[in-house]
């Protein structure tokens, strides 16, 4: 098993926004507005794949599954994050993001950047 964060993909004409609101109410109890989400790395190529990651700043409801899919969800204390158990190179970003920095990738090189177009 991995441990990772909500995600999905995101549909024909769907904001990444709406499509992060849509894939949290899918797979958890937890209610967040797109207003209060903040994107702090792009991950990957667009080539291949890119990663969005948001972060949201207030949310309501509970932390358990609500789609079958999803076994457990957990929250973990920042310094005991499970890097091992993880997706390889979790490592090299989360700990920047949960810094304050905004990052983006391109291949192997993490770079911060100010603002996200």
């Amino acid at each position: 098993m991995k441990w990772t964060g909500i995600g999905g993909w995101s549909e024909v004409g769907e904001s990444l926004e709406d499509a992060v609101v849509r894939e949290i109410a899918e797979e958890t109890y937890i209610e967040v507005n797109k207003n209060d989400l903040r994107k702090v790395a792009e991950i990957g190529t667009l080539e291949t794949f890119q990663l969005n990651v948001f972060m949201a700043y207030k949310w309501s409801g509970k932390i358990k599954p609500k789609e079958p899919s999803v076994k457990e969800l957990k929250w973990f204390p920042v310094n005991k994050l499970p890097f091992p158990q993880m997706h390889p190179g979790s490592d090299k970003w989360l700990p920047k993001v949960l810094e304050g920095k905004l990052l983006k990738s391109t291949g192997d090189q993490i770079t911060e950047v100010e603002k996200f177009d």
